[in-house]
């Protein structure tokens, strides 16, 4: 029979699982006490683009844009990043719409569009360009153009290899690196992702990552040239829907290399005439990554812009959108 000191021992550590496991709750509790003060005091997002705002009700949710102009269809696909949408074109819509009938669409997951928890992937997002500019954007009828940044560049090169016919010619601002994302997740990151995608734990960790001093911090030190262009309105812009129910999701996929894609061989087949745009002080993506796939298509054009990191649409809106208008309407000799 077991002896009293064994018993006693018993009642301890049971007592002190029991302590222990509300010790965890309790954090817990605290944690998504938090997460709700949070998500209440983001502000409700909004479009900071003229245009008139349209839903587009896609298989797994629906996306919101904006639509202005009349002329040839142009898609403007922004980048993936914590906090992103179709802001990023706010300076370029209304010269670029003079020229074109421009449509420019908060991705799923971002802006004022859905934002399901979905296991994102890299074909999510090229799917979503196919569907958008062959049923939103009229592409069963006529070719569209897409300009699109980042990692929406790559999932852009993708969905123009798939369905060639949809698209007429793609600009693409500092497009993802060719080889860089070329791997899916490591073992270390899916595991990563499980952890990410705990509803309090997931949510505490993106949240002290998405703040408002980290987001001045990144975009002021990686995206911008000047940090002085990263106003508390600035931010405010990115942190908004950023924090919204679901925003995390796209975000952290991405951290954790479930949206990787390897393009290299759709790069290298492309046949639609390709202009590439690239920040010449950008650091995270350097200016002579450009080259690389210049060696995959001789034929695509690289235009580098001064003044500007990664959003030369941004710093630069006058250059870079003269540059895309001027080469959208040149005749197709002139343009390969």
């Amino acid at each position: 029979m077991p002896s009293r000191s064994s018993k006693r021992r018993a009642r301890l550590d049971r007592g002190s699982g029991v302590a222990a496991l509300l010790s965890v709750a309790g954090g817990l509790g605290a944690l998504a006490v938090v997460n709700r003060a949070i998500a209440r005091r983001a502000g409700e997002p909004f479009s900071a683009l003229s245009g008139e705002s349209r839903r587009y009700p896609w298989t797994e949710g629906d996306v919101f844009y904006k639509v202005k102009g009349q002329g040839e269809p142009l898609v403007l696909a922004h980048g993936i990043s914590a906090g992103a949408s179709a802001f990023e074109w706010r300076k370029n819509v209304d010269a670029l719409a003079e020229h074109f009938r421009v449509y420019a669409p908060d991705l799923l997951g971002f802006g004022l569009s859905s934002r399901p928890r979905l296991d994102y992937t890299a074909q999510t997002f090229v799917q979503l360009l196919i569907d958008f500019v062959r049923e939103a954007a009229g592409g069963a009828e006529h070719p569209v153009h897409v300009v699109a940044s980042s990692l929406s560049a790559a999932y852009a090169i993708m969905a123009a290899f798939q369905r060639p016919k949809l698209f007429e010619r793609l600009v693409l601002v500092e497009p993802a690196g060719v080889y860089a994302l070329s791997r899916g997740p490591t073992l270390a990151q899916r595991a990563f992702w499980q952890v990410m995608r705990a509803p309090i734990i997931g949510e505490s960790v993106y949240n002290a990552v998405a703040s408002r001093a980290a987001m001045h911090s990144y975009l002021s030190r990686h995206v911008y040239l000047r940090p002085e262009a990263v106003t508390a309105d600035l931010v405010d812009y990115y942190y908004i829907p950023a924090h919204q129910p679901g925003a995390r999701y796209v975000p952290l996929r991405f951290v954790t290399g479930h949206l990787n894609i390897d393009i290299a061989e759709a790069f290298a087949q492309l046949s639609q005439p390709t202009l590439i745009v690239w920040g010449k002080q950008a650091e995270m993506a350097p200016a002579a990554e450009a080259q690389a796939f210049q060696r995959l298509n001789p034929g695509t054009q690289v235009e580098i812009i001064n003044g500007s990191k990664m959003l030369p649409q941004d710093e630069q809106p006058e250059r870079f959108q003269q540059r895309v208008i001027d080469w959208l309407r040149q005749p197709a000799a002139a343009r390969t």
